[in-house]
């Protein structure tokens, strides 16, 4: 069961609930969110097929399951009605899921963002065997996550010798395992990312790494740049959002879609890293499909690159034929 609080129809907070509606549909029972009571959530988040109803309250007749807090509230802070609704809820046989800045310390609670947090490897300066492909942003919270399991089940599908790194929250529900990187002191997150790599590195094999963050954001641009440092990925994946001109909360400006190509580029050049950008994966879900089709057409021409968005033509199949065919160059 997933737990929105009231926020289930603002794609930016509830991105937890809209992407394990993507890509667990299955495994989700309901949602429990008054403000969309009565609806289903595929009727609710572009691109899911999951039937599940979304209710006003805990359903009591459930036994053993995970309660997922499935949004990320501004500042990180839960509201009183939010903590209230939690507390009531929490009983034997619940393991309530929290991927919250703050934690939680009701009984049952598995927070994720502090599985981690005093682990303090030290990097090694690594170099692995396998093709690495890194989603990497214009700004932060532009389908990063998304990109990465959709090329993912995608490779799947056909049987590729694949393998996905999750680095956020949310990355984690869905992978099973990973880490939150930026719950970790920034002179660790390397080692944390060597960590992870050594783990599914192979030759022959591809292994996605979620991105997060931009190296254009004036918050998160650092974890941005450790991961393109450790993960030095043969590719990347530049993901962008239609209709979007400043960092969410922010005065400063999203660079262009060119400008973020350039700018990616510099980086692996003075990180040594040889790098290039094998796809654009777009989220249209703010314009009109007239839009999003006129913008997909224009950034083709003017990049060369395959463009495309992944949840609203349903496939990332294109992305994936981008990165086969880069490994396939023997870059």
């Amino acid at each position: 069961m997933i737990y929105t609080g009231g926020t289930l129809e603002d794609p930016d907070m509830a991105k937890t609930a809209h992407a394990i509606a993507r890509f667990l549909p299955d495994q989700v029972h309901s949602v429990w969110d008054s403000k969309s009571a009565g609806a289903l959530l595929s009727d609710i988040v572009p691109g899911s097929m999951c039937r599940a109803p979304v209710v006003s309250a805990l359903d009591q007749g459930l036994d053993e399951f995970d309660l997922v807090i499935g949004f990320a509230p501004i500042g990180g802070d839960l509201t009183e009605s939010q903590r209230a609704d939690l507390a009531a809820a929490m009983r034997p046989g619940i393991r309530l899921v929290n991927g919250l800045h703050e934690p939680l310390d009701l009984p049952g609670t598995l927070n994720l963002r502090h599985l981690h947090a005093t682990s303090r490897p030290i990097a090694q300066g690594m170099e692995f065997d396998s093709f690495r492909v890194l989603t990497v942003g214009t700004s932060h919270a532009m389908g990063k996550m998304t990109a990465t399991v959709a090329v993912h089940e995608e490779m799947s599908r056909r049987s590729v010798d694949v393998a996905w790194v999750a680095t956020g929250q949310t990355g984690m529900i869905l992978a099973g395992e990973g880490r939150v990187l930026d719950s970790i002191p920034v002179d660790f997150v390397p080692g944390h990312i060597e960590q992870m790599l050594s783990e599914v590195d192979r030759e022959g094999r591809i292994v996605l790494v979620e991105g997060q963050g931009s190296i254009f954001h004036p918050s998160y641009s650092g974890l941005t740049a450790s991961l393109f440092h450790t993960v030095a990925p043969q590719a990347f994946v530049l993901c962008a959002r239609i209709g979007q001109d400043h960092h969410l909360g922010f005065r400063q400006r999203i660079p262009s879609v060119q400008q973020a190509l350039e700018g990616y580029a510099a980086l692996g050049a003075a990180l040594g890293v040889k790098s290039s950008c094998v796809a654009v994966s777009l989220d249209s879900s703010r314009s009109t499909p007239e839009r999003y089709y006129e913008e997909k057409a224009r950034l083709s021409q003017a990049t060369g690159l395959v463009v495309v968005d992944p949840v609203y033509e349903g496939s990332a199949e294109l992305i994936a034929d981008a990165i086969l065919a880069r490994m396939g160059e023997g870059v």
